[in-house]
């Protein structure tokens, strides 16, 4: 099975070329928007000059910035556990209820 791919495209941001994940049809938004964020505030850049970004180079660009970051207290290693649990689940995106 191969992974999903998501087109990336440059655009200018604050003066800067910054290059950000485009959503393909039924996207996993959560995912994105968390990418687009991080590229947009120049804390994750996208290996290469590809057109497209696999969905598990994203995960593992994101669990490598989660385990290089700096420890804040006790409940960090549960904290970074939880978030690499959840990581490979956005690949379909959030199952929400709307039925609060």
């Amino acid at each position: 099975m191969s992974s999903r791919k998501f087109t990336v495209r440059s655009i200018s941001f604050l003066n800067r070329n910054v290059r950000i994940l485009m959503q393909n049809v039924n996207g996993p938004c959560p995912l994105l928007a968390l990418c687009n964020t991080l590229l947009l505030e120049g804390r994750m850049i996208l290996p290469g000059s590809n057109d497209f970004v696999t969905f598990d180079e994203l995960v593992t660009i994101i669990g490598n910035k989660l385990l290089g970051g700096e420890r804040q207290d006790d409940g960090w290693t549960a904290q970074i556990a939880s978030v690499m649990d959840i990581l490979p689940r956005l690949k379909h995106g959030l199952d929400v209820n709307v039925h609060f």
